[in-house]
């Protein structure tokens, strides 16, 4: 699959991104690449890419934040795809190549599919993200912004010309920076699903999502300012 680029960002990763990188090099067909963006760590992250070589490619960057860091990654890509897979995600084998296939199969700018979330401390593991953001502009955005139906930015691909046109995620909107992503991804251009599992998610108390506070703040800022880049 010499058309898609995954993009990690990866912040004090040590613990899960060797598991993360593994998921990655067991898809088939494989990526044209593999990039990790290392958002300034300062554990042990840079020895745990060092240990794979040349099978992936390594940018380390001044601390900036997860948007920032994506937005690195997928400057330095060179493939048609970009996903963006969270540092202590894991991807189905089969779940890139599938998305890819939906989205040109329906000429879609995006694609995305379902998700199995777990949760620490351990809970029973839940399927989610359902296709009510299957469809052309404005569909997908008006459904992503009452409810997301991309649960995270691993279970999707976007076309890098779309991504480029987005001018990619907006630091400072954490942790509804994907959420702002998507909205304007789905007026731009039609979204396709796939109703099979893609991605393995653990959802941690330290995880962005559980950010209650920040995420009802942001999430208000980003629809603020969302007008104001309609008209633009």
């Amino acid at each position: 699959m010499k058309q898609l680029s995954i993009v990690i960002p990866a912040f004090n990763a040590e613990v899960f991104l060797g598991e993360t990188i593994g998921s990655c090099l067991n898809v088939h067909p494989s990526p044209e690449e593999i990039i990790v963006v290392d958002d300034g760590s300062s554990d042990g992250t840079p020895a745990i890419c060092a240990d794979f070589g040349t099978k992936i490619r390594y940018h380390r960057v001044e601390n900036g934040g997860v948007s920032r860091a994506r937005n690195t990654g997928a400057s330095a890509a060179s493939g048609r795809w970009l996903l963006f897979l969270d540092a202590d995600d894991k991807l189905e084998p089969d779940g890139p190549a599938a998305l890819i296939q939906a989205a040109e199969n329906g000429r879609a700018g995006m694609a995305y599919g379902l998700v199995r979330e777990r949760q620490q401390p351990p809970r029973a593991p839940r399927i989610t993200g359902q296709n009510h953001a299957e469809g052309d502009p404005p569909r997908p955005a008006l459904h992503n912004y009452w409810r997301c139906a991309v649960i995270t930015p691993g279970s999707a691909v976007i076309r890098r010309d779309l991504h480029e046109r987005l001018g990619g995620f907006v630091p400072g909107y954490e942790p509804m920076e994907d959420r702002d992503y998507w909205i304007k991804a789905g007026f731009l251009e039609p979204c396709a699903h796939i109703d099979r599992v893609v991605l393995d998610k653990t959802w941690r108390p330290v995880s962005a999502g559980k950010m209650d506070a920040r995420r009802i703040w942001n999430g208000l800022r980003s629809r603020l300012a969302l007008p104001a880049w309609c008209q633009e």
